[in-house]
Parts: C-alpha cells; sequence; structure tokens
C-alpha cells in the first residue's frame, strides 16, 4: 500500500512540474517577436514589472465591456477639413468598436452616478484626469441645491426610460452607435497634429484652431513637457475620432480620444473644469428630461440620444468650446 502512495504521489508531482513548463504555460509569457511595436500605453512612473503588472490587473475593472452585436463601420471622409494633420489614418477602422464601447462606458457612468460623477472624469485622458481630479465633483464642493438637482435629473431620466421601453438604462449593443462615423490612426507629428486636437466643429471663442491652450502655448517652440506626457500627444501614439450625426434637434458632434495604457479615454477641452462639466450634464439632462414624449420609439436610438446629449456636455457644440 505504501509503496502504491508513494507511486501516486511522485506522478502528481511529475504531472504537476510538466504542466507548469508545458508550452501554454511558457506561450503565455513570451510575446511574439514578430509583432509590430506600436505606443499604446500611457506614460507611467518608474517602477517594478511587479507593480506595473498589479496596476494593469486594478485597471481591468475600469475598461469597457465591448458591445455585442457587428455593424457597419462608417469612416468620416479622408479629406475631412476637421481632422488633424500630422497623422497617418487606418482606413480599415480597426478600433471602432473599442471607441463605441468607451461612449456607451462613459454615458453609463453619467447614468451610474449619484451626482459626483468622479466615475465621469475617470473617462477622459491622463491630461484633464489630472486637472479636474484636484477639485473633485463632491458634494462639499458645490451648492447642495445644484448637486441635488443633477442627481435628480438622473433618477428622473432613467425611471422614465423604463418606464417607457421596458427596460433599465444600459447600453450593450453596438447598433446604438451605428449611425456614428469615424476616424483613426496613429500620431506621426505631434507638434503639427495638436493644432487641430481634440477635434472641434468650429473655432474657440479666442479664435484659435487649437482647442487645448497648453498646446497652442506651446506652438512656437514645441509642445509641453505636460501636453507630451500626461496628454500623450506624440509620434507613434493612436488616437480615434467619433462623430454624431445631427438627429433629433442635436448637432454635429465629435469625441476626440487617445489610446492610453488602461483603453481609450476621451480628450476635452483644457478650458473644462468640475463645474462647467457638472453644468453642462444639468443642462443636457435636464433638456432630455423635458421631451420624454420626444423621445424615439427605438430603444437603441433612445440609447444614441442620451449618449449624444453626454458627448455634448463633455466637448460643447459649435460655437461653444472656450
Amino acid at each position: 500500500m505504501n509503496n502504491m502512495r508513494n507511486k501516486l504521489k511522485a506522478a502528481a508531482l511529475a504531472g504537476g512540474l510538466a504542466t507548469f513548463l508545458s508550452p501554454i504555460h511558457a506561450g503565455a509569457q513570451a510575446p511574439e517577436d514578430d509583432q509590430p511595436t506600436r505606443k499604446t500605453t500611457g506614460s507611467q512612473p518608474s517602477s517594478t514589472k511587479d507593480s506595473a503588472k498589479d496596476q494593469g490587473k486594478a485597471a481591468d475593472s475600469k475598461r469597457p465591456t465591448l458591445l455585442i452585436g457587428v455593424v457597419t463601420i462608417t469612416p468620416l471622409p479622408a479629406k475631412h477639413a476637421k481632422l488633424p494633420t500630422g497623422a497617418r489614418y487606418d482606413a480599415k477602422l480597426p478600433h471602432a468598436d473599442e471607441l463605441r464601447a468607451s461612449l456607451a462606458s462613459v454615458t453609463g457612468a453619467v447614468f451610474g452616478s449619484d451626482g459626483e460623477l468622479n466615475d465621469v472624469i475617470d473617462k477622459l485622458v491622463d491630461l484633464d484626469r489630472d486637472r479636474m481630479d484636484k477639485h473633485p465633483l463632491m458634494e462639499a464642493d458645490f451648492d447642495q441645491k445644484q448637486l441635488s438637482a443633477l442627481k435628480a435629473k438622473v433618477s428622473q431620466i432613467k425611471k422614465s426610460f423604463e418606464d417607457k421601453y421596458g427596460e433599465p438604462f444600459k447600453i450593450a449593443k453596438n447598433e446604438v452607435y451605428a449611425p456614428l462615423q469615424f476616424a483613426e490612426g496613429e500620431i506621426t507629428d505631434a507638434a503639427q497634429f495638436s493644432q487641430k486636437w481634440p477635434v472641434v466643429l468650429s473655432s474657440t471663442k479666442q479664435g484659435s484652431s487649437a482647442p487645448k491652450s497648453s498646446a497652442a502655448a506651446g506652438k512656437e517652440q514645441g509642445l509641453s513637457e505636460k501636453v507630451r506626457e500626461q496628454g500623450n500627444i506624440e509620434a507613434g501614439r493612436d488616437f480615434g475620432i467619433a462623430q454624431f450625426p445631427a438627429e433629433a434637434g442635436l448637432p454635429v458632434t465629435m469625441v476626440s480620444f487617445i489610446d492610453e495604457a488602461f483603453g481609450w479615454k476621451i480628450d476635452v477641452s483644457d478650458s473644462l473644469t468640475t463645474s462647467q462639466l457638472r453644468d453642462n450634464l444639468l443642462k443636457q439632462l435636464t433638456t432630455m428630461s423635458q421631451q420624454v414624449d420626444r423621445w424615439p420609439a427605438n430603444v437603441n436610438d433612445a440609447y444614441r440620444l442620451a449618449s449624444h446629449h453626454v458627448a455634448i456636455a463633455l466637448v460643447g457644440t459649435p460655437g461653444s468650446q472656450s
């Protein structure tokens, strides 16, 4: 009996060792040598590899889940006047699904919020997050009446939505964003690219073509270090643009994305403050809540309407960017 037990133990140990040393385990650790290298990670502080892995695991939960369903991807015209130069554009739009998922994610953050909107700020690029995190949207920072008004609008729209469509507010299908047009590619000349980034549909109030104030200030001597590192405006960086069509009384709206370490993030004007974001959302949600009788019959169109309102709150409308 003892001999049999010893043989079983030896077999189990050998099997475990063989599994650990198998090609499956080895392959999981080694990237393919012939894979092209492209910059799709954001700036990170110096740390050990273990620390970087821990950060990656923590961030996985913040990545937007891809939407279900397949839809036709419509590209923005290659000669679109508002698209930035200093970039190489991808004809096949390989990341359109991820851009749609990011739009769904930021919309879900608004409608899943309690009015503080910290999760919404997390959907923005490093530079914008860093600026706005210094003034978080907490109850102590704002007038209680205004904060309560935003919470009330979120709750009101979610209830009206469920009453009208028979389901809780949750964007899950690619079809929601089927009418949008997309552009994406890789930055080749950061200084040139930044002059029209993030993309807007009109000049700013100051008459500049560059909505990024720090980028505009550094035009003569190249990009500022802050924009280059936290804004991730650098050669080799992937970017994307999504354009909502004019519909349901809302104007054409363009949303700009940068591919950072933990996914695609929305880039907004440096002039957008936490207070303005709160006010913009309150205005857009108020308008939406007053037009329940005009919401689309199709639930996917209604989700897109809500997402369009959120996009306008983030990037403004033609003539409103500052």
